[in-house]
């Protein structure tokens, strides 16, 4: 499987041993245990007992995390595309009480 390197543009292969399904079935199989937790947990919570956690539920395959953020280049961005509105309206008022 080939991806775009972010920084040069050009594609480089994460892992050539691996096809390209093995990362797709092993976020499947996450996404059915984390399900099964939830269920087992809720069946838990009527019982009146404490829930479980990934490891004590015995779940072999790592769960998958997703990270949420910006990075430094779209802050940057974002602050610009802020600024840029703040003055445009800043000047539209201003124009409307000059009139």
């Amino acid at each position: 499987m080939f991806l775009a390197d972010t920084t040069t543009g050009t594609p480089s292969s994460t892992s050539s041993s691996t096809p390209w399904y093995a990362n797709l079935l092993t976020q499947g199989m996450s996404l059915y245990q984390q399900i099964e937790l939830q269920k087992t947990n809720l069946a838990r919570a009527q019982q009146g007992l404490p829930p479980l956690t990934a490891s004590q539920y015995g779940a072999t395959v790592p769960t998958a995390t997703v990270n949420v953020g910006l990075s430094s280049g779209t802050k940057a961005a974002l602050w610009l595309v802020g600024g840029g509105v703040v003055l445009i309206g800043i000047a539209v008022i201003s124009r409307k009480r000059n009139r």
